[in-house]
């Protein structure tokens, strides 16, 4: 801890509130909020040392760090997976052959780049281009291709895409 740095907590302790306030002024750039002078006195301390210390986020960065882990997890093998609630959609690598068992029939797909989709040779725009040429009915895609899983699926490790990288 540096000396100014130290020198700057312990004062904390002697300033007023209203020396409190502008100090909050000074450093956050807006007006405080009405808190009793032991709570102000946290919060500038906690902000000091952060300022010192340029690896301590500030409590917005760490309200957008969770936001993001909440949205994006990569896994072991580069699959990116964005929650949204309880439902987790898995996105395959450029590259990646998904096998689909469908009425007893095994069906292979291709990732391509631009989101397009390989299969039988023909180029489809999305997932549920190709369920629709599979099965004949509207399908979400990325259900048909067993993409979404629950979130339990994801803790319990068990998220069963028959799929491998291929160059």
């Amino acid at each position: 801890m540096s000396v100014e740095m130290r020198r700057q907590l312990f004062n904390l302790a002697n300033l007023s509130l209203n020396e409190l306030r502008a100090k909050w002024y000074d450093i956050f750039k807006s007006d405080p909020p009405y808190h009793k002078r032991r709570l102000l006195i946290r919060e500038l301390a906690y902000q000091i040392q952060s300022l010192y210390y340029t690896n301590i986020p500030s409590k917005n960065e760490i309200a957008n760090l969770i936001k993001i882990a909440e949205k994006e997890i990569i896994d072991k093998n580069d699959k990116v997976k964005y929650a949204s609630g309880n439902r987790i959609t898995i996105v395959p690598p450029i590259g990646t052959v998904i096998k689909k068992i469908y009425r007893n029939q095994e069906y292979f797909i291709k990732i391509l780049e631009d989101n397009k989709i390989e299969y039988n040779g023909d180029i489809y725009k999305s997932l549920s281009a190709v369920a629709y040429k599979i099965t004949g009915t509207k399908w979400n895609g990325k259900v048909f291709f067993g993409l979404v899983k629950d979130r339990k699926d994801l803790e319990n490790n068990n998220l069963n895409i028959q799929s491998k990288k291929v160059g």
